[in-house]
């Protein structure tokens, strides 16, 4: 662990002399600090779970590092606190078990073991290719966590709802008590965490509940050998409008939904190899399931529909079919996946004349109000794309409304 430190404290000073010497005004190297962990190698650390004399419980051991006390090394036993799944990797041999690294936090530590497994599975475009291929679709909501639908052979053959079981009402009322103490003790010094407890509660539920919903959408996974998981490819999604409690909110499950998503892949691959593949999230919510139509969402309040954005419920005029919006969004991934529908494969060639280059400029006869169009045709009709004028062989320049048809 000394000689850990002595190698980051000897590369800072060789960075810093460098940036020294270049000149530069910006990218001065940071001094290395406690995110710099120190790796623990074999001859430093000893978990042993098997020794009944050195446990306390059932999940409970001693782990033995080598400690330099100022006079020698010396082997000291520290208790450490394990999981059932790192117990269960741990006595699996098909998971291999890198050195740790040893995280100090501000009132405890953790010793951190990479572990890893070698996963064979099949391409996605191999398994496409076979017409009995189960794929699984998962939306992401706020409410309904995650909607799952089954689908094989054109048809869907298991739907699963995950709630959030009061979670985001409890979270906003978390975030509101920490919005209005931020609001009565005024703007923080620079450096200074406010509500440590509030908001380390806050990160915990978040952290369990994607973890539950993770290992049960595995678990799905797990019925279905060399089926496909399939969410939507979504990027970073802004809070707009609102108060300040109901915006953090909202970013908050927006993380929530990143988690369940990231968390979902490793259990789902590490578990059962299954491969995750991400679709084209364009109209899976406004488009019919069943049809292909758009549609339109709503809520139905005290016998009434009334028609928003985020309604619950969705409804086509088309075909009729009403269905919970994120159950249709959840089918239309298989679509999406399939590019059948609103996402299928359209030309990309232009029905429109292409511009051309003319006296400096692109004109496009295809753009503007009719006279504006006609204008640019006639252009260019006169010329080509150097600028020189259509002559007829009596070296008479013929009218160009003529040339186009127009008399």
């Amino acid at each position: 662990m000394i000689k850990d430190a002595l190698g980051k404290a000897r590369s800072y000073l060789s960075n810093l002399a460098n940036w020294n010497t270049s000149g530069k005004k910006k990218g001065q190297p940071g001094s290395p600090g406690a995110s710099n962990h120190p790796t623990l190698y074999d001859e430093a650390f000893c978990l042993d779970l098997d020794a009944t004399d050195l446990r306390t419980g059932p999940r409970t051991c001693f782990a033995r590092l080598k400690v330099y006390t100022g006079t020698g090394w010396e082997w000291h036993n520290y208790p450490v606190k394990l999981s059932r799944y790192f117990q269960a990797r741990w006595r699996d041999s098909a998971w291999e078990h890198h050195s740790p690294k040893l995280i100090v936090r501000h009132k405890s530590a953790a010793l951190h073991f990479p572990q890893v497994k070698h996963v064979e599975a099949q391409r996605v475009k191999e398994s496409k290719e076979d017409p009995h291929l189960v794929t699984v679709g998962v939306d992401l909501n706020v409410k309904n966590l995650a909607v799952v639908t089954v689908r094989q052979d054109e048809r869907i053959i298991e739907t699963v709802f995950l709630t959030d079981h009061g979670l985001d009402q409890a979270r906003y009322r978390h975030l509101k008590k920490i919005a209005r103490k931020q609001w009565q003790t005024g703007k923080p010094l620079k450096g200074e965490h406010s509500n440590q407890q509030l908001w380390r509660h806050v990160r915990r539920t978040n952290e369990d509940a994607a973890h539950k919903v993770a290992h049960q959408i595995a678990e799905i996974c797990a019925k279905y050998p060399g089926c496909i998981l399939l969410f939507e490819r979504l990027r970073k999604i802004r809070p707009k409008g609102g108060s300040k409690s109901r915006r953090m909110n909202r970013r908050q499950a927006n993380q929530l939904r990143g988690k369940i998503k990231q968390y979902t892949k490793d259990k789902a691959y590490a578990s059962c190899s299954t491969v995750t593949a991400e679709v084209n999230p364009h109209g899976t919510s406004q488009y019919c399931s069943r049809c292909g139509a758009k549609g339109e969402r709503f809520s139905s309040r005290g016998g009434k529909r009334i028609v928003e954005k985020w309604g619950k419920l969705f409804f086509c005029p088309s075909c009729h079919y009403e269905a919970n919006a994120d159950h249709n969004a959840s089918k239309n991934m298989h679509h999406s996946f399939y590019h059948k529908l609103h996402w299928q494969w359209r030309d990309k060639r232009r029905a429109d004349p292409p511009p051309v280059w003319l006296k400096g400029r692109w004109e496009s006869p295809a753009r503007g109000t009719p006279r504006q169009r006609l204008a640019g045709q006639a252009r260019l009709a006169r010329g080509t794309k150097c600028g020189r004028a259509i002559v007829d062989p009596n070296g008479a320049r013929p009218n160009p409304h003529a040339l186009l048809g127009y008399t």
